[in-house]
């Protein structure tokens, strides 16, 4: 079983590309809005792997409403330190643990907020 992820245009195309290996992934057009990727996140039950902190906000979006948002909070965001935290967030987080959850990823591990 893989993941069905959704990434968001300001993830560096080396990530996707990661993800690609072994995920079912989908990128939208460069420009589309917060609500938009939302509801194809929610509609498509995606992941959401993003560095915009607007979906970190758990009024406007709940994680209870999705198959799981990733918040990349790394900085610099170099695609090799991107790449080594999600594998450690693969090989950790089982892929039935994604649902309703926001996962705010940084260099040395992850931390999980849950409804």
């Amino acid at each position: 079983m893989s993941l069905r992820f959704l990434i968001d245009e300001n993830v560096r195309h080396e990530v996707s590309d990661f993800l690609k290996q072994n995920h079912d992934i989908k990128i939208l057009p460069a420009g589309t809005k917060d609500d938009a990727i939302a509801a194809v996140a929610d509609a498509e039950r995606r992941v959401l792997v993003t560095h915009d902190l607007d979906f970190a906000n758990i009024f406007l979006y709940p994680p209870s409403k999705y198959a799981g948002i990733i918040i990349l909070r790394i900085l610099p965001p170099t695609a090799a330190i991107i790449i080594q935290a999600l594998t450690n967030l693969l090989t950790v987080l089982p892929e039935d643990q994604y649902s309703g959850k926001l996962i705010i990823l940084e260099p040395g591990g992850f931390r999980i907020w849950k409804e």
